[in-house]
């Protein structure tokens, strides 16, 4: 009965014992930039001063409202950390943050805190087509 008794209270003090905390945060990217484009816009930052763990992936999202209308993931390697958010309505005004993600895909609970652009970005239309000039030439006729 000993044994079942010290079994029991070994149980419960391993149940109330604190879960250990193995992940550390990852660090947010910094100095998020955000150009406009046509229904796009171009989004650049920098490393996180402190990784604060391995980065595998950014991920850049546009925001209307705080929903979510489109993003660009950035794999890494890459050789500069930037991405085009495209699809986007003309005239709309968008947030832009960067996440930096310990995950190829998945889950963005992982991911770091969001750095934001400063203000809105608003895209512009798409550009009006346009035909390439031609220009001709007329040559007298050659006989002979």
């Amino acid at each position: 009965m000993a044994a079942a008794t010290s079994l029991v209270a070994l149980v419960t003090v391993l149940a109330s014992a604190p879960t250990p905390a193995f992940a550390t945060p990852l660090g947010q990217p910094a100095s998020v930039t955000a150009l406009p484009g046509r229904r796009s816009i171009a989004v650049s930052w920098t490393q996180p001063i402190s990784a604060g763990g391995t980065i595998v992936r950014y991920r850049a999202t546009a925001t209307v409202d705080g929903n979510a209308a489109g993003t660009c993931d950035l794999p890494l390697p890459a050789g500069s950390l930037t991405c085009t958010i495209t699809g986007l309505v003309a005239s709309t005004a968008y947030t832009v943050g960067v996440v930096a993600c310990p995950n190829a895909l998945g889950n963005d609970g992982d991911c770091s805190a969001a750095t934001t652009a400063a203000g809105t970005v608003t895209p512009g239309p798409p550009g009006t087509p346009s035909l390439p000039s031609v220009s001709l030439t007329a040559a007298p006729p050659r006989f002979g």
